[in-house]
C-alpha cells in the first residue's frame, strides 16, 4: 500500500518528520513537488541546456 503524505518542513515537527523518513533507505520515496517560479528552471533542464550548449559551440568550432 502506498500513502502519500505532505509535510510542512517550516514547522519544528515537519522538520522532525523528514529526519526521521530520509533514515530508510528501502520502501521509502520522497517527491519534492512544488511549483518552479517563473524564470527559473529545474537542475535537469540547466544541465540540457548547458551540454547543449557546449556541443553546439564545439561544433561551431570544428572539435566534432
Amino acid at each position: 500500500m502506498i500513502h502519500t503524505v505532505k509535510i510542512d518542513e517550516s514547522t519544528m515537527n515537519g522538520k522532525k518528520l523528514m529526519r526521521e523518513v530520509r533514515r530508510y533507505k528501502k520502501g521509502v520515496s520522497i517527491e519534492n513537488s512544488f511549483v518552479i517560479p517563473e524564470g527559473y528552471m529545474t537542475s535537469e533542464e540547466f544541465r540540457r541546456q548547458v551540454k547543449e550548449g557546449i556541443k553546439s559551440r564545439l561544433q561551431a568550432n570544428g572539435y566534432l
